[in-house]
């Protein structure tokens, strides 16, 4: 919100901006002082002109002294919220900056000498560190002395020092080339007033733009911190629960699983032929829950904070191989031809062995589950650039267009998966969706229904080299 000065009125932004700026501009005011005495050391050595040094020297004097007060007064005032002081001390500065200009030019030739221009350069300071009226009062301030100095020199009753017409001073003329002068000098100042104001105050008001979409964007940020904070503790009493039901559930499932077992072996006598299909049904049931429980724990435990204790690299080439071994029988009992190809540059992979192999028994006994008799399941490992690519291709039942996004939401299955198998968690997939984002790969799925799927899945590399193999390539077929 604005605060009213002295003069015009600043902002919070636009104090804390003029506080630094008298330190700079009393920092330019000692190079003037300095300035001032060389000009005047030089105007003696080349024109012998002793009667400036002591006008000169004394200026020069003048201008050190009073910057010393300004040094002081900005250093007082820098980080308070003094905006009397502040605003006061800017104006000072310039005001009397532009007393001691009129002076100064007096001694070095009069209004005639071109470095008149001065004041030109103090209203546009003006206009850059003041308020638009703080601006023009200055402009008027500048117009005033100037023409002061004009109507004292040329009325003869403050004679200018006359120098040599090299240095660009030169005599006053006739009245007309007097009002010339002071019609442009006045104008000047006014209409750079006018254009560094307006120039000034479009670009405080884009500052001013910028600063409160920061502001905006900072709480909103705040509140999507704040909102993922909640989503995150969501999430996690979430997994805890998912992992309590699961352990609670898994107890008494498997000891029924192990008493149906019993009973099923007819350890506890003979069945009927009725009963025993009702207990293998049932037994089959139960197996489903088990299996949905173990896939629920599964994705607890994943989701669950992690210190990732343990994860080394590993070969996933021997990992594969053996999820082959495990599955091969099963491609083979149901007519589905499984083949692996797995170079033997592959590179290690810092991940948990039993994640690993999560992922290869997941893709690898869903595409196999869902491709008919007399198709093709492939497995493919490949270096690819500081990655592992692992490919699981089949020539199965396929997934819909419509379908793909999904196909890694919890408890998702498609209807043609739900047609060919009854059986299924739908946990398969999101389990390893959610291993593989979790040590920052990727997977993507390509799918034409009725004719195959393929997944791609990339996971980096350990940090060095490859795990040697026995020979280039291990090609499996089951």
């Amino acid at each position: 919100m604005p605060i009213e000065g002295t003069i015009g009125k600043v902002d919070d932004l636009a104090l804390a901006e003029l506080q630094d700026r008298l330190q700079w501009f009393v920092n330019l005011r000692w190079i003037a002082a300095g300035a001032v005495a060389v000009a005047a050391l030089l105007l003696w050595g080349i024109l012998t002109a002793s009667t400036l040094v002591v006008p000169l020297m004394s200026i020069a004097a003048a201008i050190a002294s009073y910057n010393l007060l300004f040094w002081m007064l900005a250093k007082r005032l820098s980080g308070r919220r003094d905006v009397f002081g502040t605003v006061f001390t800017a104006n000072a500065q310039i005001s009397v900056d532009l007393v001691v200009l009129t002076i100064l030019l007096h001694f070095v030739g009069g209004a005639g000498n071109p470095f008149y221009l001065y004041y030109v350069f103090h209203v546009t300071i003006a206009g850059i560190l003041l308020s638009p009226r703080a601006t023009y009062l200055q402009a008027t301030w500048a117009a005033v002395l100037f023409g002061a100095l004009v109507g004292l020199e040329y009325s003869g009753t403050w004679p200018p020092v006359v120098l040599p017409r090299f240095l660009g001073a030169r005599p006053y003329g006739d009245p007309l080339s007097v009002t010339v002068l002071l019609v442009a000098f006045v104008s000047t100042v006014y209409v750079v007033a006018y254009l560094v104001t307006s120039i000034t105050g479009q670009l405080r008001t884009r500052e001013r733009e910028i600063v409160a979409l920061n502001e905006a964007l900072r709480t909103r940020e705040e509140q999507l911190r704040t909102a993922y904070e909640r989503l995150a503790e969501t999430e996690r009493f979430k997994s805890e629960y998912m992992r309590k039901v699961g352990h609670e559930l898994r107890a008494p499932l498997s000891a029924a699983q192990s008493l149906l077992s019993t009973i099923l072996a007819g350890l506890a006598g003979t069945l009927p032929e009725k009963a025993r299909a009702l207990l293998q049904r049932v037994y089959a049931r139960n197996q489903e829950l088990l299996a949905l429980v173990g896939d629920l724990l599964v994705l607890a435990r994943l989701r669950e904070p992690k210190t990732q204790p343990g994860r080394g690299p590993v070969d996933p080439g021997e990992i594969a191989r053996r999820a082959v071994d495990l599955f091969g029988s099963e491609a083979e009992r149901k007519g589905v031809v499984l083949a692996a190809t797995i170079p033997s540059d592959l590179p290690a992979v810092a991940v948990d062995r039993d994640e690993m192999e999560q992922i290869f028994s997941n893709l690898i006994s869903n595409a196999i589950k869902y491709t008919l008799q007399g198709g093709k399941v492939r497995l493919e490992l490949s270096p690819a650039n500081g990655w592992l690519r692992v490919v699981v291709a089949d020539t199965g039942i396929g997934i819909t267009q419509k379908d793909l996004p999904r196909i890694f939401d919890e408890f998702f299955r498609t209807e043609q998966a739900r047609e060919l198998v009854t059986e299924g968690t739908g946990l398969g997939l999101a389990i390893v969706k959610e291993i593989i984002d979790a040590h920052g790969g990727k997977i993507e799925v390509d799918s034409v229904l009725g004719r195959g799927t393929t997944f791609t899945a990339l996971l980096p590399a350990a940090a060095r080299g490859s795990v040697p193999r026995e020979s280039k390539y291990l090609s499996i077929v089951a």
